[in-house]
């Protein structure tokens, strides 16, 4: 985010940065930097949230779970209910409405190690069938280059 954009911008970056030095601080968020391996640092993690408003597809919460991160994925508010909503991308147990929910399933999903790596591992066989290259790559050929591609 270009905090120089607008004052818009500048004001939700700082107070976005107020918020993540916070939960640093405290060990509860650890800044990784860019990494031209996202597979690899994916498996080093093991929630994954989707906390927007609306997303048209949210790859990044695609990628963690293929990599086994357990999907925590709000209800995306300006979408909720409607066709293409985060209930209507992604399994049920996945998608919660308010952040209450999403602290519930995160304490309940990483109560134990044992069920911790079971539910990352039950979000990855979801993920992979679903949005793995070789399962799309012919559809993205045919959209891109057209029937003879």
């Amino acid at each position: 985010m270009n905090p120089e954009s607008s004052e818009a911008a500048r004001a939700y970056h700082a107070e976005l940065e107020r918020e993540v030095v916070a939960l640093e601080e405290s060990g509860a968020v650890s800044r990784l930097g860019p990494s031209d391996d996202v597979p690899g640092v994916l498996t080093g993690i093991g929630v994954i949230l989707s906390s927007s408003v609306r997303e048209g597809c949210h790859v990044g919460l695609m990628e963690g779970a293929a990599a086994g991160a357990v999907p925590v994925v709000r209800d995306w508010p300006f979408v909720a209910g409607r066709p293409n909503s985060a209930r209507t991308l992604f399994p049920g147990d996945w998608v919660v409405a308010t952040p209450q929910e999403a602290a519930e399933r995160i304490l309940a999903v990483t109560a134990s190690e044992e069920r911790w790596l079971k539910e990352g591992s039950l979000a990855s066989e979801h993920a992979l069938p679903q949005w793995d290259w070789p399962v799309v790559r012919q559809t993205y050929d045919r959209l891109l280059l057209g029937d003879g591609g």
